[in-house]
């Protein structure tokens, strides 16, 4: 059963934020040389916020690029419970800048909304 506050909570979420995860996939070029290309994995509309307070705080001691939170409607393709996936493998791209995925949470194994923690890649400024 979903109690009241979680239901608020998802309420005052707009998922208006086109976003797109990449996942990295290695192919041969035409001179037979294996590189490492990104190909789209799944394009779906989010809320994305900036880190405030503690957590901008902890995230810029670790590092000083800019983070963003991201909140997705659950889909299997990115509960790591269910699906082989590897954040070092992935990558979003949102608003034509590209982040790196930090984490991705299956808030409360719920299968309702998914958090996904991406910093700036560096030389992309928010």
């Amino acid at each position: 059963m979903i109690d009241k506050k979680s239901r608020v909570k998802d309420a005052q979420m707009v998922y208006n934020k086109k976003i797109t995860i990449q996942k990295k996939t290695t192919a041969r070029n035409e001179e037979g040389i294996y590189i490492d290309t990104w190909m789209d994995y799944v394009s779906v509309y989010a809320y994305a916020k900036k880190l405030y307070g503690k957590e901008y705080f902890a995230a810029a001691a670790v590092n000083a690029q800019d983070s963003l939170k991201v909140y997705v409607r659950y889909i299997s393709k990115l509960d790591s419970s269910k699906v082989d996936i590897s954040t070092t493998n992935l990558r979003m791209i949102f608003e034509n800048q590209t982040y790196d995925i930090k984490n991705i949470d299956n808030i409360g194994f719920e299968n309702r909304t998914i958090e996904i923690l991406v910093e700036s890649q560096r030389g992309d400024a928010l």
